[in-house]
């Protein structure tokens, strides 16, 4: 699937300074910046505005909804959202606990700007789903 121009990146994080110091640095980019400082809200964005929305940068903990229960609330929505998953967790440790139908890309925290350019690219450029 070719990126649209303009679409926008979904960012979730339930800390409000994460949530905007990485939509400022995704802003910076050049990137449309929708957010969401919880999982529920996420879906509600996601649910309306799909169709805009390029890429997910997602928290793995999070109260209530976690990364894993939302990437799944998302991938029913839309069962080719990408989804850049983040956590402080090593990949590993998070794709052994996920299992099967993973995020599309993994950010590992901290991570500097390069490191979230790239996953936000490279997300864009892929079909949706577990990297494919």
């Amino acid at each position: 699937m070719v990126r649209l121009a303009n679409a926008a990146v979904l960012v979730v994080d339930d800390n409000a300074r994460v949530l905007q110091a990485v939509s400022q640095l995704v802003g910076a980019l050049g990137y449309p910046v929708m957010t969401a400082a919880s999982g529920r809200e996420a879906l509600g964005v996601f649910g309306e505005h799909h169709a805009h929305i390029g890429c997910v940068l997602l928290d793995l903990t999070m109260p209530d909804m976690d990364g894993l229960e939302t990437m799944q609330a998302l991938r029913a929505v839309d069962p080719k959202a990408r989804i850049v998953l983040s956590s402080g967790y090593s990949e590993q440790s998070v794709r052994r606990r996920i299992g099967g139908d993973g995020p599309t890309h993994f950010l590992q925290k901290p991570f500097v700007e390069d490191d979230l350019k790239a996953a936000i690219e490279s997300a864009m450029r892929t079909s949706g789903g577990n990297g494919e």
